[in-house]
């Protein structure tokens, strides 16, 4: 396990002479499925619809994650999770 920055190990294993890598965002689930939607063009509205939460509660998920993450908002969120291939 390598530390890439306080909220994100990047983790590496062969495979069949491949590299195969993924990230460990210290996202939770429910972070995970909330920027899955926001990413795919969902609004908060939708985001709570889908998953039977709150606006709010969705709100508070992005929150949460534009921390973790280090970025400013919901388009840099979204441009994480593409760049990273999350969606």
């Amino acid at each position: 396990r390598q530390e890439v920055s306080g909220h994100i190990r990047l983790q590496g294993r062969s495979i069949a002479g491949q590299s195969e890598y993924h990230l460990d965002l210290n996202l939770t689930r429910r972070e995970q499925e909330v920027l899955r939607l926001v990413a795919e063009g969902h609004t908060d509205r939708e985001v709570a619809e889908i998953l039977v939460i709150s606006p709010r509660t969705v709100n508070r998920h992005l929150s949460n994650m534009y921390i973790k993450l280090d970025v400013p908002g919901r388009a840099g969120a979204v441009a994480f999770a593409i760049r990273q291939g999350l969606v």
